[in-house]
């Protein structure tokens, strides 16, 4: 936080525009479905051995660069390129601080909501975790009408352990007890093995990415693109009157990487 701060005093001093950006993004989901592994993978590159037990919620700050040199046909109002960050919120999923959660749900850009492949449960809870922040937070830039549980920012749902749930042979018949209630249950002949049980609803948006975070692979472009989306709908979008760069940049920096006008469809992945 402190090397934003430096960063945004920089910019006004410098180029004489106003300070770099910031949008929030809440990683949320069960306790133990490798949360903070994932966030230290995108923030690092690299996967962590023993990650630390999260205690009400962690923050960590990834820099990247949004805009345009104002050649490119993806130009943005002729915006040059700015320095932003994506503060990746991880909010412990245990029990113990449920009450206290909902003070980090404050100004939230968007979310990531993460499961275990090998534990059905923990994508099933996945609509909790939606209804509670849809209900208890506070949102910066919200889309027009809402998603799961009425959250009314985009998100997207990545499947995490990979790696376990291949070892396993299959996505949580191992230890699961709603899939072995399942396996009984088609035993005795009661239920269609094509069919679902009542409580295992399914969490809008399908199956979403997949990752491996203690194996360090995850689709980096998929939420890079989705970090830019959040950007774009905070600062750029013609939706939103009044969060545009209203001070002009005496000279562009380098060229941005491609803008797609299909990331706002990806809080449907």
């Amino acid at each position: 936080m402190m090397f934003w701060r430096e960063r945004e005093r920089e910019t006004k001093e410098h180029i004489g525009g106003p300070p770099c950006g910031q949008v929030r993004v809440l990683v949320v989901g069960d306790s133990g479905v490798g949360k903070t592994s994932l966030v230290h993978l995108i923030l690092n590159g690299s996967s962590i051995a023993r990650p630390p037990q999260t205690i009400g919620c962690t923050v960590g700050v990834k820099h990247t660069t949004y805009g345009n040199s104002g050649s490119s046909s993806a130009s943005i109002k002729g915006d040059a390129e700015r320095d932003f960050f994506i503060e990746l919120w991880d909010i412990s999923g245990h029990d113990r601080y449920k009450d206290c959660r909902s003070l980090f749900y404050s100004q939230i850009n968007g979310v990531i909501f993460v499961y275990d492949l090998s534990q059905r449960r923990t994508k099933t809870s996945l609509q909790k975790w939606a209804v509670e922040i849809a209900t208890a937070g506070t949102f910066s830039a919200p889309l027009a009408s809402g998603g799961p549980g009425g959250l009314p920012v985009p998100y997207i749902v990545i499947g995490n352990k990979a790696d376990s749930a291949t070892k396993e042979g299959t996505r949580g018949s191992s230890g699961n007890l709603v899939d072995m209630a399942r396996q009984w249950v088609e035993k005795q002949g009661l239920l269609p093995s094509s069919e679902e049980i009542p409580l295992t609803e399914s969490f809008p948006g399908g199956g979403g990415l997949i990752a491996a975070a203690k194996g360090a692979r995850y689709d980096k472009e998929a939420v890079m693109k989705f970090f830019r989306m959040l950007i774009r709908r905070r600062y750029f979008s013609d939706d939103l009157p009044g969060n545009h760069w209203s001070t002009p940049v005496p000279k562009p920096l380098q060229q941005s990487s491609e803008i797609s006008n299909d990331d706002d469809h990806l809080y449907k992945s």
